[in-house]
């Protein structure tokens, strides 16, 4: 009897417990539940309604609107004077790292509106983690020309330039005889193990927490996990590969096909590496007179003369763009985005 009561009294102190740190982690924001959901129309997505608050290398606090994209929420249907750019790419164009007002699509929006003032100036944020060529051109397809942007543009990095299809709830470019399909044959042993897990992980930071430690445990090994920044100081020193070893690019047939279907006339590209783009795909951009921009230079001047637009002083951590980096990007691109839209003064 004794021990069964010792048994009670631990299961009533545990739950008591992780009630008392679920309204901590809630309340302080310290965690959060999951941000995506499941839909028919796009795969796995951002949750409608959600408030976020992000400790990362930077801060950042937001909302998905009702859209379930980021930023103030517009509805699809565009207002006849209104130009509307649509800006598709992965974490960089999310920014969860600096709040809404510092936010380059913002600085595009308040730099364009100058500008062009006889225009209501419409700077969308459809960014999406860990997106690449494949998933912006699916996310395009499917969902953003539901908001019919004037502009689409595609900011990407060097990494971004192959499909790699990682997530199995979003939907998948195909090639199938020479031509691209988008593929929404998901795996119903996916979706029903996410939605078997969707009230925990929705509604309980701890489980979120849990299902976070168990992605990051398959993909890193334990001792970075464990020991973090003093893992740095007991590894062993890497030796940097020379320029000679790294991996030549192989053009996929897929994001050769993506490039020879984007629309000259609504498109444009973006180069967001401190490295160019390959010759093949500056080649196929070239030779189909794509709108493209290319953000190497300008990042790395600031590099050289010691500005980091990367780098995050109050956490001494190096990232995604800073308060700075935002700035710049911002201005640079209104003013690219001016000359080719070619609005009056």
């Amino acid at each position: 009897m004794k021990v069964l009561k010792q048994i009670f009294l631990f299961l009533i102190t545990f739950t008591v417990t992780l009630l008392i740190c679920e309204m901590f982690f809630r309340t302080s924001y310290v965690a959060m539940v999951s941000s995506s959901d499941f839909y028919n129309d796009i795969g796995r997505g951002n949750r409608s309604g959600l408030t976020y608050v992000y400790f990362n290398e930077g801060f950042g606090i937001g909302k998905y609107n009702e859209y379930r994209y980021l930023g103030e929420a517009v509805p699809p249907e565009k207002d006849p004077n209104t130009l509307r750019i649509a800006l598709l790419g992965d974490s960089y164009i999310e920014s969860f790292q600096v709040f809404e007002r510092h936010y380059f699509g913002n600085i595009i929006e308040e730099e364009l509106a100058g500008r062009i003032p006889n225009k209501k100036i419409e700077v969308l944020n459809f960014g999406r983690s860990g997106f690449d060529i494949g998933d912006v051109y699916a996310y395009h397809n499917t969902f953003v020309q539901k908001f019919d942007p004037d502009f689409v543009v595609y900011i990407l990095s060097n990494d971004d330039l192959s499909p790699k299809n990682p997530d199995p709830l979003l939907p998948k470019v195909r090639m199938i005889n020479d031509s691209l399909t988008i593929n929404f044959d998901f795996d119903a042993g996916q979706i029903a193990a996410f939605e078997y897990s969707k009230f925990f992980i929705h509604n309980f930071t701890i489980f979120q927490i849990m299902n976070s430690v168990r992605k990051k445990a398959a993909k890193t090994p334990i001792l970075p996990i464990l020991f973090q920044k003093c893992y740095d100081w007991l590894k062993p020193e890497s030796v940097e590969k020379k320029s000679s070893d790294k991996k030549s690019f192989q053009l996929d047939p897929i994001t050769k096909i993506i490039f020879e279907k984007l629309d000259q006339e609504r498109v444009i590209v973006v180069n967001s590496d401190y490295e160019k783009f390959p010759g093949e795909i500056l080649g196929i951009c070239l030779e189909r007179n794509l709108k493209f921009i290319d953000l190497s230079a300008i990042l790395n001047s600031y590099l050289v003369s010691g500005q980091d637009l990367n780098y995050w002083k109050a956490t001494g951590r190096r990232g995604h763009w800073n308060h700075k980096g935002h700035i710049v990007i911002g201005k640079f691109l209104s003013d690219r985005f001016h000359r080719m839209i070619k609005g009056p003064e």
